[in-house]
């Protein structure tokens, strides 16, 4: 008849004194209390592993860090897995193995560290270069065979490219993680990207100020054809008068605009910003004129009125891509003669042409005070020099319905 054990009690296991030799306290299907010597309490598993039938003991923790209750549950968890024929040591090993992934320690870092230096759409997007890239890779190794010889092999599947230079820097701040948490001594990663220099970066193509009319009568006549969504054609024009980025323009809301004062305000969430400017986050301020005016009155008869100025077709709630106008001037013959973010160069280059001085033509594109008037000069009113920029918008305005743009239906 086998032998029935008694199942411990609480009581019994705080009551329990050291001896002169170890000894122990059984619970049951294996569980046991290992009491030492010197007073210490340790659980174990007792098992036989499958291949070989040798008895093994498996540490559960100190009592009274792992209660009763806990040990037991631990019991039944590696009973469980004995069932189905694997080895508890094993899935320990494995799942410590787990704990210190390049993964692992990367997750930990992006949400401990780098969600509070950057801005939760860069670390979106740059999260998705990781899983793009990297983790399919390394993502599953020990943080500790990340090696330069590794990245090197990484980095020419990835190839010499801005995209490299980001996922590197990225790997470089989980690598550093590590190295504070004490998971790996030290490393020399920097090392691995020694021999992939990024190519410089291009221009934004753009044309000439010249030749907007011949522009605005390819894309007016995509539009009069329905080659062209009246969403994508409105974008287009208010790239064209107000110099934004696509990011800016096409989150724009109608709440920004401040018919009392005449200005539509781009919050300084929207704008592209450096660390510097984080400090001192200021909003973009554009003066409107006749022609933005116009157009908006143009949008709200075809599109009605919602939260944004650029909602999608069937998901109103949504902004269009940022994309969606470089994409309607790739599609109308514009591909590497114009894109949407050289639309800013085309304006800048119109006021040097009109003699507006550099400063103001640089605040009239949302380029920093910080870059423009220095770093001390930075921190000004964000209503400062609105009438010299009001009349640079007026002059690109007026240039923009010169040459053709469709304002009115």
């Amino acid at each position: 008849m086998a032998r029935v054990t008694q199942r411990l009690q609480d009581t019994e296991i705080r009551q329990a004194k050291a001896k002169d030799k170890d000894y122990k306290l059984m619970d049951g299907q294996g569980l046991f209390l290992l009491v030492k010597s010197n007073g210490t309490k340790i659980w174990r598993f007792r098992y036989r592993k499958q291949l070989t039938g040798k008895q093994s003991d498996l540490s559960l923790g100190r009592y009274p860090e792992v209660t009763l209750a806990q040990a037991r549950a631990i019991r039944e968890e590696y009973r469980a897995l004995l069932e189905n024929g694997t080895d508890p040591q094993e899935h320990r090993k494995q799942e410590e193995i787990k704990s210190t992934t390049f993964k692992a320690i990367c997750d930990q870092w992006v949400t401990e560290i780098y969600s509070t230096k950057a801005t939760s759409e860069t670390v979106e997007r740059n999260y998705k270069r990781l899983e793009r890239h990297v983790f399919p890779k390394i993502g599953g190794l020990s943080i500790t065979e990340i090696k330069p010889k590794l990245l090197v092999s990484l980095y020419k599947e990835i190839g010499a490219s801005n995209t490299l230079d980001k996922i590197h820097r990225l790997i470089i701040g989980v690598m550093n993680y590590a190295t504070k948490l004490e998971l790996i001594d030290g490393h020399n990663c920097n090392i691995a990207k020694e021999d992939f220099q990024a190519p410089i970066a291009k221009n934004h193509p753009s044309i000439k100020p010249e030749e907007l009319p011949e522009l605005l009568a390819v894309m007016n006549r995509a539009f009069n054809e329905g080659r062209l969504e009246p969403n994508t054609f409105f974008a287009f024009n208010l790239t064209l008068l107000t110099g934004l980025r696509q990011k800016e323009l096409t989150g724009l809301e109608w709440s920004f605009i401040d018919e009392e004062k005449g200005v539509l305000i781009v919050p300084a969430q929207l704008l592209k910003q450096t660390r510097k400017i984080k400090e001192q986050p200021r909003d973009h301020v554009i003066p409107l004129t006749r022609q933005m005016r116009q157009l908006f009155t143009l949008m709200k008869q075809v599109n009605g009125v919602s939260r944004y100025l650029f909602p999608r077709v069937r998901n109103r709630n949504k902004t269009i891509s940022r994309d969606t106008v470089a994409n309607a001037l790739r599609d109308n013959g514009y591909e590497d003669r114009q894109d949407a973010h050289g639309i800013r160069s085309l304006f800048r280059t119109y006021l040097t042409q009109k003699g507006i001085d550099s400063m103001i033509a640089e605040l009239a594109i949302a380029h920093s005070p910080a870059t423009v008037k220095g770093k001390l000069e930075a921190i000004y009113d964000r209503y400062d020099h609105l009438d010299e920029i009001k009349q640079a918008f007026q002059l690109m305005n007026d240039y923009c319905e010169q040459c053709g743009m469709i304002l009115t239906l």
